[in-house]
């Protein structure tokens, strides 16, 4: 089965080439600038200088994270990627460092789910906006994750348009 995200088709072909490998995942862009503990609020800066809203993504599959990273223009919409995670243990230890502003995060993952770590970001990062990517359209998983506060929930496959929005809403809520 063909699985599409952001323009690329996920069966070991790539716009009709044989699919090269992924980039190494970028642990962080820059240093985290100096925040109050649990603040979670407030822009750090960007590539070009300017504030920006800080953005942890987590996913365990690299394919995914690689093409979010690459094909979104955070730095357009006053974001930076500040670091990325594989798992929601990786993230959770990202969170406590960086204080990023959004969180966004696969919801099935190994070692922590994207709901667990929502619940604990939610409890030690409150202003933090955490934004779930899930592949399963189950009504138990958009439950979990309203009972948690998150802040959007988009299925699989998603385009970068869909995570834009989405991350672009996290700046007013």
């Amino acid at each position: 089965m063909l699985e599409r995200w952001s323009g690329i088709w996920y069966n070991g072909r790539e716009n009709g080439h044989e699919k090269k490998s992924a980039p190494p995942a970028r642990e962080t862009v820059s240093p985290a600038p100096e925040k109050p503990a649990g603040s979670g609020a407030g822009p750090g800066k960007g590539a070009n200088g300017v504030e920006c809203y800080r953005v942890l993504l987590v996913d365990d599959e690299e394919e995914i994270r690689a093409g979010i990273s690459r094909k979104i223009d955070w730095d357009s919409l006053g974001f930076t990627l500040a670091g990325e995670a594989d798992n929601g243990e990786e993230a959770l230890e990202l969170a406590e460092q960086l204080s990023p502003d959004v969180v966004l995060t696969d919801i099935k993952m190994p070692f922590m789910d994207g709901l667990e770590l929502a619940r604990i970001v939610r409890k030690e990062l409150p202003d933090t906006r955490i934004i779930i990517l899930s592949g399963h359209n189950e009504f138990e998983y958009a439950r979990k994750a309203i009972t948690l506060g998150v802040n959007d929930y988009l299925l699989k496959p998603v385009s970068s348009r869909d995570i834009l929005e989405a991350v672009d809403r996290s700046k007013a809520q």
